[in-house]
């Protein structure tokens, strides 16, 4: 699936129980490598609300995100996003 969209309430509420959300927006970890800031599995409708105050209180709301059907679509994109970051700065 992988996908990128612009992350907000409505589409929150309309996404798909267990799909996986990952920010556009990189921090480097404690170890060298660039990470999502957030990465989240999408809840049950119930415990949306929460997660979007959660996106919001770190001004995420709004902003690109990928979305994933499975870990292992998201753990490809991790793999060919260090793969590209590595090349960059070599």
């Amino acid at each position: 699936m992988n996908r990128r969209e612009k992350l907000t309430k409505k589409l929150l509420f309309t996404l798909e129980t267990g799909l996986i959300i990952a920010s556009n927006v990189y921090d480097k970890s404690p170890s060298g490598k660039c990470e999502s800031r957030f990465v989240s599995i999408v809840p049950d409708h119930s415990d949306r609300l929460s997660l979007w105050e959660k996106l919001k209180s770190q001004g995420l709301n709004g902003r690109t995100f990928a979305i994933f059907k499975s870990t292992e679509e998201y753990e490809q994109y991790c793999k060919e996003n260090q793969a590209i970051i590595a090349k960059s700065q070599s």
